[in-house]
């Protein structure tokens, strides 16, 4: 019964609601799944692989991304600009486990972070406070506060100005 409440689950977000182009509309439904914050979007063709995520206030989750929170919790702070095609996953099978055991772990990205596109975040990963991941990186480890990193896998390659003070509020009519 689990899988096919799943299945149904799947078809209705990621089918029919990540379709809806009216973001208001999308963010009503969204909002009886999962936990989303004042001022939060979650675009057209957001991909959500189970209901255990926590969105603060003003953060976008740009088109094309997919949140898989089917192992543990993906916790999204405020302010938090996750790019297009973004993938953040919680749970993967240990490559050095004789039965290929899948561990699962929480995801977090905190306050005034950037996620740029086509950037993959691993399980148990945290990304700091104000922190930045360059496109296309493959971050495995916990990224510090303010620190810009880059590459495959993600190392350090900058530290961010502390200074933030902005309040995203990014909402297309019809995306």
């Amino acid at each position: 019964m689990n899988n096919l409440r799943r299945g149904i689950f799947n078809i209705l977000v990621n089918y029919f609601v990540s379709n809806i182009p009216f973001y208001f509309i999308r963010k009503k439904i969204y909002s009886l799944f999962i936990d989303i914050g004042d001022n939060s979007n979650i675009l057209m063709g957001v991909r959500l692989l189970a209901k255990n995520i926590v969105i603060g206030n003003n953060s976008i989750i740009n088109y094309g991304s997919v949140l898989d929170s089917r192992g543990a919790k993906i916790i999204i702070g405020d302010n938090v600009d996750i790019a297009p095609y973004v993938h953040i996953w919680t749970m993967e099978h240990d490559p050095q486990s004789p039965f290929y055991d899948v561990v699962k772990e929480d995801v977090v990205i905190k306050n005034y972070a950037w996620i740029s596109s086509r950037s993959t975040i691993m399980p148990g990963v945290t990304i700091g406070e104000g922190a930045i991941v360059a496109a296309g990186s493959l971050v495995t480890k916990d990224v510090n506060d303010y620190e810009i990193v880059a590459g495959n896998p993600a190392k350090k390659i900058g530290t961010r100005n502390k200074n933030l003070k902005y309040c995203l509020n990014y909402k297309p009519w019809l995306n």
